[in-house]
């Protein structure tokens, strides 16, 4: 019969619709409902069909009519074209993020495409709009959410930052450096350490970025701790101090005890200015302390007390022998002078003889050698002896005349 045709393509058509997994339940009831409508009219029209032919032709309208009913899953086409577009979004995102690396924007991208199979399988599993809506909302959500997390940069630039922080402790707590000397390496440690992260951050590759710390933490190890201010400053006292005990060395004045005495002098000058030095937190402290330093070193004494004392002694044992000379009656003027030229002599030889001494014990052997010397210079009157010795001869010679005088003996 006819419409029973109808009816059983009607009931194909709703089996094949209710047993399409790609319509949802809205959609596939909307599909049936057509099919119904449209049995219905080719019913309809075989009741108005007047012949044979017209009966067959309205029931091959209708069952065609029937079957192209559209079995067309929009709800889960636009639900994934939803999702397909939020991916596309997110992995252009992920692919201009440049804070990560290649491989972080592959990783990130594998993620979106998981989450983007997921809720697409989600869909195609979905048996109503409202599920299909959900679905599809939590996927995009999931997508949107694939984190874009720049670990390798970040932990790269974290890395070069404690390495920063290390050196500029370790700079902070040498007290070999100034505080301006401080202040301009840890500058340079920062400097060091943002071209280290800009380079970080224009890598491209976990690689690269390693590379980039690795140059940067090198660089930054690298900045010098040079005590350029305090080892200046020692170098000039060592010099002020290595001057002055030449000087002191070549002090013919000197004994050589006076020598060695006057240059530990030196030394101990010198280790109390560069400790001082040491000590110092700024430039102007190591300056000052420099000068300190310097000025107490050129300032240790030459003073020549042994050959100065020895020399003293030597006058005074002139003076007094001078004087010996001068009251002594017994001598003439002449005498007087030549025996005072003598002791004259006897000094300035002996102070001669202090003057090359190199020892104390040689200037006490020279002065003593000297005294004696001057003590020695006779006062012998020479003059009024021979003049009173020749009176008295005269008077023997004429006391013997008289006492041979035979007109005295008669």
């Amino acid at each position: 019969m006819p419409k029973n045709t109808v009816d059983r393509a009607a009931t194909d058509k709703k089996s094949a619709i209710e047993n399409d997994a790609n319509l949802t339940r809205e959609e596939k009831d909307a599909a049936k409902a057509k099919v119904d409508a449209e049995a219905k009219k080719a019913k309809d029209a075989i009741d108005a069909a007047t012949s044979n032919a017209d009966v067959t032709a309205k029931q091959n309208e209708g069952t065609k009519a029937i079957n192209d009913v559209p079995q067309t899953p929009t709800a889960k086409t636009d639900a994934k074209n939803a999702v397909d577009q939020a991916a596309t979004d997110k992995k252009a995102a992920i692919e201009n993020d440049s804070a990560l690396t290649r491989e972080e924007k592959d990783a990130a991208k594998a993620k979106v495409d998981a989450e983007a199979k997921k809720a697409k399988d989600a869909i195609d599993a979905a048996t109503s709009n409202a599920d299909v809506t959900a679905k599809q909302n939590e996927g995009t959500k999931a997508i949107n959410d694939v984190p874009q997390t720049p670990t390798a940069k970040t932990d790269a630039k974290n890395a070069v930052d404690q390495a920063a922080t290390d050196k500029k402790s370790a700079i902070e707590n040498d007290a070999n450096l100034t505080r301006e000397e401080k202040d301009a390496a840890k500058a340079k440690v920062d400097e060091e350490a943002k071209k280290a992260k800009d380079a970080i951050d224009a890598a491209t590759s976990n690689a690269d970025v390693t590379a980039k710390q690795n140059e940067g933490t090198k660089a930054i190890n690298d900045v010098p701790q040079t005590p350029t201010a305090k080892t200046d400053a020692k170098n000039a006292v060592d010099q002020a101090a290595t001057d002055k005990k030449a000087a002191i060395e070549n002090d013919p004045a000197l004994t050589r005890e006076e020598k060695d005495a006057a240059k530990a002098k030196v030394d101990a000058e010198a280790k109390k200015a560069k400790d001082a030095i040491d000590a110092a937190t700024s430039n102007a402290d190591v300056t000052a302390k420099q000068n300190e330093g310097t000025q107490a070193i050129n300032a240790v004494p030459q003073t020549p007390t042994a050959k100065t004392d020895a020399k003293n002694a030597v006058d005074q044992a002139a003076t007094d022998k001078k004087s010996a000379i001068e009251n002594d009656p017994a001598l003439t003027r002449e005498e007087k002078d030549a025996a005072k030229a003598k002791v004259d002599a006897e000094a300035k030889k002996a102070k001669d003889a202090i003057d090359a001494a190199t020892s104390n014990a040689d200037v006490t052997a020279q002065k003593d050698a000297g005294k004696n010397a001057i003590n020695a210079v006779p006062q012998t009157p020479t003059a009024k002896t021979d003049a009173k010795n020749a009176v008295d001869q005269a008077a023997n010679d004429k006391k013997s005349a008289i006492e041979n005088d035979p007109a005295f003996n008669s």
